[in-house]
């Protein structure tokens, strides 16, 4: 199953893909399957909200019985595709408003320099015995087709990274890597945008990895029964039309097991928490010249099973 948060009137709801429709789950399992189960009004209304709340995190955190109501209220949208429309709840996902399917209140954490080719451009750099982990803030992180800010006032030097991102399913702490993809609820995109001068300005990367709005996530989860190995996916990242980034996941030096393995470490890792895992070579400011991102162009990023990202960017000065 495809998860996917979004915004509407100001609200975020989660929906299922059914197809190209995004299917809100609560709104349809109060008005379709609880209905049919006797529940009406206020009553239903409370219902759903329990037991299918609209922020992923909370959702993911009731288990596999969420994941249950999820299927029942895509096979009554397959069963019943104009009947379902009639409830207000279904919209083409090309109407959506994205949100990122990170929560406001998850924990992101990101792995750097966790591809061979990526330290290799990074002169003088080795490869590390331990996996260097950063976090981000979540109003640094947009969704699907919502604009990047490059923040012009203070830089111009807003660089790109396509990374995998895992989404935590089930509590855990100190996991054994062995046992670590058994909590993964399933994979998004993240586009890991970087402030690069500001982030070389001291030792800490976290004042160039957090500008307001500077990364993005999405379109949505994926659940892992549908991914699959998430060592074996190719991505490629595509800025104004021209490929940067072509990979594969198998060139992780810390695979996703061991990075959620590490997290874990030291962090009592919950659902909904996601761990970007680091991007390949190819990144903008690597490049000769350097290829920072400009206003009116479009990155996109892209790994196989999983979907694609897709941004424009944006000076500062054009969201006021």
């Amino acid at each position: 199953m495809r998860f996917v948060q979004h915004v509407v009137s100001g609200s975020r709801r989660l929906s299922v893909v059914v197809d190209d429709l995004a299917a809100d789950v609560a709104g349809i399992l109060e008005q379709r399957v609880l209905v049919a189960d006797g529940y009406r009004g206020e009553r239903a209304a409370r219902l759903a909200a329990h037991l299918a709340p609209t922020e992923l995190a909370d959702f993911l955190a009731l288990g596999e019985a969420a994941m249950d109501r999820a299927r029942a209220v895509a096979e009554c949208v397959a069963a019943d595709r104009d009947s379902t429309a009639a409830t207000g709840y279904l919209t083409p996902l090309a109407d959506l408003t994205y949100a990122s399917p990170c929560s406001p209140t998850s924990a992101l954490y990101c792995a750097g320099l966790n591809y061979r080719d990526h330290v290799a451009e990074q002169a003088g750099r080795a490869v590390s015995e331990y996996p260097s982990i950063f976090l981000r803030i979540a109003d640094s992180v947009v969704g699907h087709r919502q604009p990047l800010v490059r923040p012009s006032g203070v830089s111009v030097d807003l660089d790109f990274e396509g990374e995998l991102a895992v989404v935590i399913g089930r509590p855990c702490h100190r996991v054994a890597a062995a046992d670590a993809l058994s909590h993964v609820a399933g994979y998004t995109v993240f586009n890991d945008g970087s402030v690069r001068d500001f982030q070389k300005r001291g030792p800490e990367l976290f004042p160039g990895k957090n500008f307001f709005h500077t990364g993005a996530m999405g379109p949505w989860l994926v659940t892992a029964d549908e991914v699959g190995d998430p060592q074996d996916i190719d991505l490629t990242t595509t800025l104004a039309g021209e490929i940067m980034q072509s990979s594969n996941t198998r060139y992780m030096i810390f695979d996703v097991a061991t990075l959620i393995a590490t997290v874990s470490d030291f962090s009592y890792l919950q659902p909904g928490d996601v761990i970007a895992t680091g991007t390949p070579a190819g990144v903008g400011f690597r490049r000769t010249p350097p290829r920072f991102l400009v206003p009116g162009e479009r990155i996109t990023v892209t790994f196989d099973r999983v979907g694609t990202l897709e941004n424009d960017i944006i000076d500062e000065t054009d969201r006021r």
